[in-house]
């Protein structure tokens, strides 16, 4: 079970960071749009299902760095979650990804649905 997770995503226009803290069965979800911004807060969230469908992408297989040197400006994302009885994981990535980070982007996607805030891909 997920007990913490935080991932950020931007560059040069800014930053977009959400985090999910477990409190005894149940979660608070934190976003903030960008660095300058306050921080919205949802709490007492049920997020078993969404745990489930996190659990299917298997970012514990996940490499700690994912790095593109070919491109000098872009996208940055970091990602640190913590599970159950296992240690805080850190993971980075520059304008590189792991091969499934299309899924891991949707099951974010249906965690900014419940909280109600559209996601940085879904604005035009």
């Amino acid at each position: 079970m997920l007990e913490y997770m935080e991932f950020k995503i931007g560059g040069y226009i800014g930053w977009e960071t959400i985090q999910v803290i477990e409190n005894d069965g149940t979660y608070t979800v934190k976003y903030q749009k960008a660095l300058w911004e306050e921080w919205q807060t949802f709490g007492d969230i049920n997020l078993d299902e969404w745990n489930d469908e996190l659990e299917r992408v298997h970012i514990n297989k996940w490499h700690k760095l994912y790095i593109d040197y070919g491109i000098l400006d872009g996208t940055e994302w970091l990602l640190e979650y913590k599970v159950k009885d296992k240690r805080c994981r850190h993971i980075h990535g520059s304008n590189a990804y792991p091969d499934n980070f299309d899924e891991f982007m949707q099951v974010l996607s249906v965690l900014y649905k419940i909280i109600g805030v559209p996601a940085f891909w879904e604005e035009g």
